[in-house]
């Protein structure tokens, strides 16, 4: 493999609001690269009302404020997907930021466009998150820790999917329904073949885009079908778990999560299931 975990951020393509697209071209760097594609995972955040906080994100007003997407995309890659062989010393070396949690008025940003939402009434600023449980050293040695790329968070690239999923989801936290957070991962080789998206939701009604679009192609061979990726309900089901082949939203197969515990448990972490 010719890149460094370490030097990812700089060797990987990115286009602020297109976090599906910036996620299918890692896929293909990854491959590239001679990573294994069934132990990478597209993993699509969203919920049922649309509206999901992730705190540490770079498009947030202040510090301790959340984002809220309408759908989030970061890549999952499997404990030992990257480096099966070996861990380079800049790997074993890494630490994730310690930055500070800040409780602030509920303001965030919703949606593609990041438009300025208040949540006052519905989200009231949570306090900060007590630290994570210890993780086993060295922090972020991909041979035995899942880690997590987020191409719009402060947090290091990538952080270890407890670590991301104790400060960027609060999944120690009880929220309200509508900002619960809900998950689809779906396999990187399938997610690269099987992901349309014209770019037509990045259109207002007139036309303009919301947001610029990236200057590689748009990732379109027959129509869109993008949204699909982003429904979390399994087809003729209420909403619960669904496994690895369960057809999600217009028959894409994908495994459905509706909490951070059940995911972290999927990807060898069980900790906060426990808890």
């Amino acid at each position: 493999m010719s890149a460094r975990v370490s030097d990812l951020r700089s060797q990987l393509p990115y286009k602020s609001c297109y976090c599906e697209e910036n996620v299918y071209q890692a896929c293909l760097a990854f491959a590239k690269w001679g990573c294994d594609l069934t132990q990478l995972y597209a993993l699509f955040i969203s919920n049922d009302a649309k509206t999901v906080p992730v705190w540490f994100q770079r498009a947030c007003r202040r510090p301790g404020d959340p984002v809220v997407w309408d759908y989030h995309v970061v890549l999952i890659c499997q404990a030992g997907a990257l480096f099966p062989q070996s861990t380079p010393r800049s790997v074993q070396q890494s630490r994730p930021a310690q930055l500070p949690v800040t409780p602030a008025a509920a303001t965030a940003s919703t949606g593609p466009q990041g438009s300025s939402v208040s949540l006052a009434p519905h989200l009231p600023p949570p306090p900060p998150p007590p630290p994570p449980p210890p993780l086993p050293p060295p922090l972020l040695d991909p041979a035995s820790t899942a880690l997590v790329f987020d191409f719009d968070t402060v947090l290091d690239f990538p952080t270890p999917l407890l670590t991301y999923a104790m400060l960027a989801f609060r999944a120690n936290a009880a929220l309200p329904d509508e900002f619960a957070h809900c998950f689809r991962a779906i396999r990187a080789d399938v997610y690269v073949q099987s992901l349309r998206s014209d770019r037509s939701h990045m259109r207002r009604a007139d036309g303009r885009w919301t947001a610029p679009p990236p200057p590689w192609p748009a990732i379109c061979h027959g129509g869109s079908n993008l949204m699909d990726f982003v429904e979390m309900k399994a087809a003729g089901a209420s909403g619960g778990e669904a496994g690895p082949d369960a057809p999600v939203g217009g028959n894409v197969p994908g495994e459905v999560f509706r909490s951070s515990a059940n995911l972290l448990a999927r990807f060898g972490d069980s900790r906060l299931a426990a808890d």
